[in-house]
This record gives C-alpha cells, sequence and structure tokens, in this order.
C-alpha cells in the first residue's frame, strides 16, 4: 500500500530564487504493522505548472491510495487549476486539500506526529535521502522544513493496511530504519 503526502511549500509560484522556499513530494509506503518507508522524495523549486506535472508523475509512478496537498492563503487557487489538469488528461487524483492548520506552531504540529515515529524507530529512510536526513536531524532550526512538514502530512491521510492483506513487497528496496536522533524532531 502507498500513500502520498504532498506539500507545497509557499509561494511555489512567486520565485525560483536561491532564496526561495521549496516544494516537496515525498511518496510513503505505510505496511499493517504502520512502519513507514520513504519511497521518494522530490524537492525543488518549482513554479505551478511544473507543480502540477510534478504531481501527476508522482501519481502515475506510484498509484498512491491517498494523496495530499497544502494550499494555504496564496496558494488556494492552484486547486482550480489541478482540477483543469485532471479533466483534461482524465486522470482524477485521490487528493485531500489542506486549507488550514491546527493554531499550533510549525514546529509543535511536526513534531507531535514525527517525534514518536522516530522514537519508536517506526520510519525507514533510503541511505541516499541525505537532504530529507539533514533537514530532520536540524528541525526546526534548518533553514528549510519542506521535507519533514510534507511528511508529517502523511499522519493525515496515511493509514496501516490490515494484517493479511497482500501488500507490495518493499524486500529489495534497500531502506534502512531511520537511526535519527531522538531529540531532534
Amino acid at each position: 500500500i502507498y500513500t502520498l503526502s504532498l506539500h507545497d511549500a509557499l509561494p511555489i509560484s512567486s520565485s525560483q530564487a536561491v532564496t526561495a522556499d521549496y516544494s516537496a513530494i515525498i511518496t510513503v509506503g505505510i505496511d499493517f504493522q504502520n512502519n513507514w518507508y520513504i519511497l521518494d522524495v522530490v524537492r525543488e523549486r518549482f513554479r505551478v505548472y511544473e507543480f502540477i506535472q510534478a504531481l501527476f508523475i508522482a501519481y502515475k509512478k506510484w498509484k498512491p491510495i491517498s494523496m495530499s496537498v497544502e494550499l494555504i492563503s496564496q496558494a488556494q487557487g492552484m486547486i482550480d487549476v489541478i482540477h483543469q489538469e485532471e479533466d483534461k488528461l482524465g486522470i482524477y487524483l485521490p487528493l485531500k486539500v489542506i486549507t488550514s492548520r491546527p493554531m499550533v506552531t510549525k514546529a509543535r504540529r511536526i513534531r507531535s506526529v514525527l517525534q514518536p515515529r522516530f522514537e519508536q524507530k517506526k520510519i525507514y529512510l533510503r541511505s541516499t535521502q541525505l537532504a530529507l536526513e539533514n533537514e530532520i536531524i536540524k528541525f526546526p532550526h534548518s533553514r528549510y522544513d519542506d521535507q519533514v512538514d510534507c511528511l508529517s502530512d502523511v499522519a493525515e491521510i496515511g493509514f496501516a493496511p490490515e494484517e493479511g492483506i497482500k501488500q507490495d513487497n518493499f524486500a529489495g528496496t534497500k531502506l534502512e530504519r531511520a537511526e535519527i536522533g531522538r531529540a531532534h524532531v
């Protein structure tokens, strides 16, 4: 079972400068023991149309059962463009749109989701996902938090399949149990 969480770091269309925020697309597989396997990470400074194309590329590649995209503030108008692209392609994304957040700090929201999972060693990373690992280790003091924010959204849309249901085999994916410091997230 694959769960895809998409996060739009604002503003996506106003700048591709070196100092601009990133957008992140993280694909997470969840097994029946609620282990999270980070299968794919895309992190770029997208223009709006590039980001929408990346959504469809990720969907075609992984066939997730659920997706989320954060569209807060200026980016809320982007959902219409996503729906237009769905109609054009005849592909309808299993999309949950996040349009608001709880009245807690971003750091607290992210920590409440990710810290327990890292402490219980329930999140697996690929050894090549160094940018994500670095962001996790430095959070909340890293320059960017787009990937950890995106990863935390999986808790809103992801779920473990029932035991005994045939699943895709994660064997051979070279995923390693995350050994990231307990106090960092």
